[in-house]
This record gives structure tokens, C-alpha cells and sequence, in this order.
């Protein structure tokens, strides 16, 4: 996944280094997100580009900060890319109605994750910091996706089961590594 924005919310920046450096960190991550979806372009990437990250509250508590950034990053950024969802609005674009509110950034995107293993080999030394970071963020995204089921495994069986499921839950990676290593000797002979 490739966001907008930097690791730390705009807001949390300001407060570190006031609003014109934290203008600038702003407008780094914008231009690498640009140069990822131009490389995309230019070198007809076919990586299955999906436009839009979706951020949603786990409780009802939670959704009025969420907001707040969408709209703290409209009024002192001009970022209209990203708006606020409601639960009802969430729950029509997923299906389900068990997450809140909270905002959906449509300039933030995913590529597909074996895409990632072809940019690393091939994508040059000068992109290749961006793509990782791509990765990086991939994982993340991967985390949130299964930790809390995860989470109440651990809460409702103990740490060790879900230690133990966690593991389970990386072993298509093992496969997906032995099939990378068996393509990689094939190029090479």
C-alpha cells in the first residue's frame, strides 16, 4: 500500500516542527506517491494499481478524530482527496456494519503483493527505497487485517494459541518464497 501523507499524521508534525516544515514533510510524501503512479505509468507496471484506503474506527468513540484529520488536512492542506465516511456509508461500500465511521483517501493506493517481489528484483536503486516503503506499509495493512482476530484469540485462549495461529497464518508465505526460489534459478540458467 502507498499512503499519503508521512508515518506520523500531519497534525502530530506541526506540533514537532511547526507548520511550514510540516508542509514540507507534506508535500515530500505527495510527490513520492506521484513518482510511484508515474514509474506505474511510464514503465507499464502491470501491478494491479487499486486507487483508495479506507480507514475506519473499531468504536463509535473513535470516529470523531478521524473526521477531524479529514478535514483538518482539507482546511490547512487543501487535500480533498480525503473525506469522511459514516457507518452507514462504510457498511454499504463493505457489506458489514461492524466498524464506524472514519475517512477514505482516494490519492493513497495498493499494488498486488507479488508485484513487490518482481519490483525488488527489477525496479533500479533509485526507486527502489519507494517501493520498500510500499512494503512496509503493505504489512502494516496485513496487521491490522489479522491482528485483532489474532488479538481475540490471545484474549479468549491464551498468548500461546495465538502465537500459534499467527504462524499459521504465515504459512502460505513459505510457499510463495520456495515458488520465488524456483523462478529465480530458472532465470538464472
Amino acid at each position: 500500500m502507498f499512503g499519503t501523507g508521512q508515518r506520523k499524521d500531519q497534525d502530530e508534525l506541526e506540533s514537532w516542527l511547526g507548520i511550514d516544515d510540516a508542509r514540507k514533510m507534506w508535500q515530500i510524501a505527495g510527490d513520492a506517491n506521484q513518482l510511484v503512479r508515474d514509474r506505474i505509468t511510464e514503465f507499464k507496471i502491470a501491478c494491479d494499481l487499486k486507487n483508495g484506503e479506507l480507514t475506519l474506527a473499531h468504536r463509535e468513540r473513535h470516529e470523531g478524530p478521524l473526521w477531524d484529520y479529514a478535514e483538518h488536512l482539507e482546511k490547512n492542506y487543501g487535500y480533498i482527496a480525503k473525506r469522511a465516511v459514516s457507518r452507514d456509508e462504510a457498511a454499504e461500500m463493505l457489506g458489514v456494519d461492524t466498524l464506524f465511521g472514519g475517512y477514505l483517501d482516494t490519492c493513497a493506493g495498493h499494488i498486488h503483493p507479488l508485484t513487490m517481489a518482481w519490483f525488488n528484483r527489477n525496479i533500479p536503486s533509485s526507486s527502489r527505497a519507494t517501493v520498500i516503503s510500499l512494503h512496509s506499509q503493505s504489512d502494516a495493512l496485513g496487521q491490522m487485517a489479522g491482528g485483532p482476530g489474532v488479538g481475540l484469540i490471545g484474549r479468549d485462549l491464551g498468548v500461546r494459541v495465538a502465537l500459534s495461529v499467527a504462524g499459521l497464518l504465515l504459512l502460505p508465505a513459505l510457499w510463495l518464497y520456495g515458488r520465488a526460489i524456483r523462478n529465480a534459478s530458472h532465470l538464472d540458467s
